[in-house]
């Protein structure tokens, strides 16, 4: 009777028997394993679950998008941004009018 497997596990033995050249019935027996589950993990096409370990992942930040463009009245000036703005621009702007308030 095999051993009793995880999904990875056999995945690890299909992909080994693949590699090693020898008959499913063969590779099993040196394993010590049930040929026929093995065939049936391999008829399914079984691949391990792909994991991904990363110890620092770097992101991004990601400007909000503004609807566009804007019409603003700050005090007695108007402003027009046009949609493709850039964010910080405009908020250098609105800054310096409102330092001049």
């Amino acid at each position: 009777m095999s051993p009793r497997l995880t999904k990875l596990q056999w995945c690890e033995h299909v992909t080994k028997w693949r590699a090693s050249g020898l008959s499913c019935r063969d590779y099993a027996a040196r394993a010590g394993l049930n040929h026929h589950t093995l065939a049936s993990y391999a008829k399914r096409r079984a691949e391990p679950p792909v994991t991904v370990r990363a110890d620092f992942v770097e992101l991004a930040p990601i400007e909000p998008k503004m609807p566009g463009p804007l019409d603003l009245q700050v005090g007695e000036f108007h402003i027009h941004v046009p949609s493709n703005f850039d964010a910080t621009t405009l908020v250098r702007v609105l800054e310096v009018l409102e330092a001049r308030r």
